[in-house]
Protein backbone atom coordinates (compact mmCIF):
# COMPACT_ATOMS: atom_id res chain seq x y z
CA UNK A 1 0.00 0.00 0.00
CA UNK A 2 1.43 3.33 -1.18
CA UNK A 3 1.71 5.15 2.46
CA UNK A 4 0.61 8.91 1.14
CA UNK A 5 -2.58 6.68 -0.23
CA UNK A 6 -3.18 5.99 3.92
CA UNK A 7 -1.61 9.14 5.10
CA UNK A 8 -3.96 11.30 2.79
CA UNK A 9 -6.92 9.89 4.22
CA UNK A 10 -9.20 11.14 7.42
CA UNK A 11 -9.29 8.74 10.70
CA UNK A 12 -12.38 7.27 9.73
CA UNK A 13 -10.97 5.93 6.26
CA UNK A 14 -7.61 4.87 7.91
CA UNK A 15 -9.37 2.62 10.57
CA UNK A 16 -11.92 1.41 7.81
CA UNK A 17 -8.21 0.00 5.57
CA UNK A 18 -6.86 -1.10 9.05
CA UNK A 19 -9.38 -3.22 10.25
CA UNK A 20 -10.00 -4.65 6.35
CA UNK A 21 -7.59 -7.79 6.29
CA UNK A 22 -6.97 -7.92 2.65
CA UNK A 23 -5.68 -4.07 2.88
CA UNK A 24 -3.95 -4.12 6.30
CA UNK A 25 -1.60 -6.70 6.16
CA UNK A 26 -3.04 -9.75 8.39
CA UNK A 27 -2.21 -11.76 5.13
CA UNK A 28 1.41 -11.21 5.73
CA UNK A 29 1.07 -13.54 9.06
CA UNK A 30 1.18 -10.78 11.03
CA UNK A 31 -1.46 -10.78 14.35
CA UNK A 32 -3.74 -8.18 15.04
CA UNK A 33 -2.60 -6.94 18.02
CA UNK A 34 0.94 -7.09 16.59
CA UNK A 35 0.62 -4.72 13.75
CA UNK A 36 1.57 -1.30 15.48
CA UNK A 37 4.43 -2.78 17.20
CA UNK A 38 6.10 -4.59 13.90
CA UNK A 39 5.36 -0.83 12.13
CA UNK A 40 7.52 0.83 15.45
CA UNK A 41 10.07 -1.73 15.43
CA UNK A 42 10.86 -1.44 11.66
CA UNK A 43 10.68 2.73 11.95
CA UNK A 44 12.92 2.30 14.89
CA UNK A 45 15.20 0.07 12.95
CA UNK A 46 15.29 2.68 10.25
CA UNK A 47 15.87 5.18 12.26
CA UNK A 48 18.74 3.76 13.94
CA UNK A 49 20.25 2.93 10.34
CA UNK A 50 20.34 6.26 9.15
CA UNK A 51 21.91 7.73 12.47
CA UNK A 52 24.73 5.02 12.19
CA UNK A 53 24.98 5.71 8.45
CA UNK A 54 25.49 9.44 9.31
CA UNK A 55 28.31 8.97 11.56
CA UNK A 56 30.43 7.36 9.92
CA UNK A 57 33.76 6.57 11.14
CA UNK A 58 32.85 9.05 13.45
CA UNK A 59 36.09 10.52 15.28
CA UNK A 60 37.75 7.98 13.82
CA UNK A 61 41.36 8.97 12.36
CA UNK A 62 41.61 8.53 8.27
CA UNK A 63 45.03 8.49 7.39
CA UNK A 64 46.12 9.18 3.52
CA UNK A 65 49.46 9.53 1.98
CA UNK A 66 50.26 11.80 -0.28
CA UNK A 67 53.57 12.01 -2.68
CA UNK A 68 55.18 8.86 -1.75
CA UNK A 69 58.49 8.73 -3.19
CA UNK A 70 62.28 7.13 -2.73
CA UNK A 71 66.01 7.78 -3.84
CA UNK A 72 67.95 5.85 -6.15
CA UNK A 73 69.43 2.83 -4.07
CA UNK A 74 71.95 0.05 -4.91
CA UNK A 75 71.51 -3.11 -3.96
CA UNK A 76 72.59 -4.43 -0.60
CA UNK A 77 72.47 -0.36 0.90
CA UNK A 78 70.15 1.91 2.42
CA UNK A 79 67.42 3.50 1.28
CA UNK A 80 64.56 5.74 2.67
CA UNK A 81 60.96 6.81 1.59
CA UNK A 82 59.48 10.51 1.94
CA UNK A 83 55.27 11.38 1.78
CA UNK A 84 53.53 13.32 3.46
CA UNK A 85 51.05 11.30 5.43
CA UNK A 86 47.34 13.05 6.92
CA UNK A 87 44.59 12.51 9.23
CA UNK A 88 41.65 13.73 7.87
CA UNK A 89 39.63 12.13 11.63
CA UNK A 90 38.45 13.17 14.60
CA UNK A 91 41.12 11.30 16.67
CA UNK A 92 44.82 10.84 16.79
CA UNK A 93 46.73 8.44 15.05
CA UNK A 94 50.76 7.07 15.09
CA UNK A 95 52.78 5.54 12.17
CA UNK A 96 54.26 2.41 13.90
CA UNK A 97 56.14 0.54 11.44
CA UNK A 98 56.32 0.22 7.78
CA UNK A 99 56.93 -3.19 5.27
CA UNK A 100 58.29 -3.47 1.94
CA UNK A 101 59.58 -6.55 -0.48
CA UNK A 102 62.76 -4.31 -1.40
CA UNK A 103 64.45 -4.23 1.97
CA UNK A 104 65.78 -6.77 4.79
CA UNK A 105 64.53 -4.53 7.05
CA UNK A 106 62.30 -1.35 7.22
CA UNK A 107 62.31 0.96 10.06
CA UNK A 108 60.89 4.05 11.24
CA UNK A 109 63.64 6.92 11.24
CA UNK A 110 64.25 10.07 11.88
CA UNK A 111 66.61 12.69 11.14
CA UNK A 112 68.67 14.26 14.59
CA UNK A 113 71.50 17.18 15.20
CA UNK A 114 73.62 16.67 18.11
CA UNK A 115 76.43 19.62 17.84
CA UNK A 116 77.46 19.61 14.24
CA UNK A 117 76.46 16.06 13.41
CA UNK A 118 73.37 14.94 12.02
CA UNK A 119 72.59 11.20 12.56
CA UNK A 120 69.44 8.82 11.93
CA UNK A 121 68.00 6.85 14.43
CA UNK A 122 64.96 4.88 15.08
CA UNK A 123 61.66 6.35 15.81
CA UNK A 124 60.21 4.73 19.42
CA UNK A 125 56.36 4.46 19.85
CA UNK A 126 55.60 5.55 16.41
CA UNK A 127 54.89 9.18 15.04
CA UNK A 128 51.79 10.91 15.68
CA UNK A 129 49.38 12.88 13.32
CA UNK A 130 47.08 14.70 14.89
CA UNK A 131 43.32 14.70 14.41
CA UNK A 132 43.13 17.07 11.56
CA UNK A 133 46.63 17.31 10.85
CA UNK A 134 49.67 15.90 8.34
CA UNK A 135 53.11 14.66 9.19
CA UNK A 136 55.46 15.60 6.19
CA UNK A 137 58.39 12.72 6.52
CA UNK A 138 61.31 14.38 4.18
CA UNK A 139 65.07 14.44 4.00
CA UNK A 140 66.41 15.60 7.05
CA UNK A 141 63.64 14.40 9.25
CA UNK A 142 61.05 11.65 9.97
CA UNK A 143 61.41 9.16 7.43
CA UNK A 144 60.85 5.17 6.19
CA UNK A 145 64.12 3.84 6.73
CA UNK A 146 65.22 0.91 3.41
CA UNK A 147 68.06 -0.95 4.96
CA UNK A 148 69.67 -3.74 3.44
CA UNK A 149 68.11 -2.85 -0.46
CA UNK A 150 66.93 -6.29 -1.87
CA UNK A 151 67.51 -5.10 -5.53
CA UNK A 152 68.83 -1.79 -7.37
CA UNK A 153 66.43 1.22 -7.29
CA UNK A 154 66.45 3.10 -10.39
CA UNK A 155 64.68 6.51 -11.48
CA UNK A 156 61.38 5.52 -12.57
CA UNK A 157 60.86 1.96 -10.63
CA UNK A 158 57.95 1.71 -7.94
CA UNK A 159 57.79 -0.26 -5.08
CA UNK A 160 54.76 -1.14 -2.76
CA UNK A 161 55.15 0.15 1.09
CA UNK A 162 52.50 -0.67 3.62
CA UNK A 163 52.25 1.32 6.48
CA UNK A 164 50.69 0.20 10.01
CA UNK A 165 48.93 2.12 12.49
CA UNK A 166 47.87 2.04 15.94
CA UNK A 167 44.55 3.22 15.07
CA UNK A 168 44.05 2.85 11.32
CA UNK A 169 43.78 0.13 8.91
CA UNK A 170 46.90 -0.82 7.16
CA UNK A 171 47.87 1.56 4.34
CA UNK A 172 49.59 0.14 1.13
CA UNK A 173 51.01 2.94 -0.82
CA UNK A 174 53.11 3.62 -3.94
CA UNK A 175 56.77 4.85 -3.27
CA UNK A 176 57.76 6.17 -7.10
CA UNK A 177 61.95 6.35 -7.47
CA UNK A 178 62.99 9.90 -8.29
Amino acid sequence: MDIRYYSSRSKAERDWILQSPERSGAGLGIEEGARPRAVLVCLALLTLSLVMGACGSGGAAEIEAEGVWSRPGVQGNMGAVFMMLKNEGGEADRLLSAQTDVADVVEIHETVVEGDVAKMQRVTGGIEISAGGEVELKPGGYHVMLIGLSRDLAVGDRFAVTLSFEKSDDLTVEAEVR
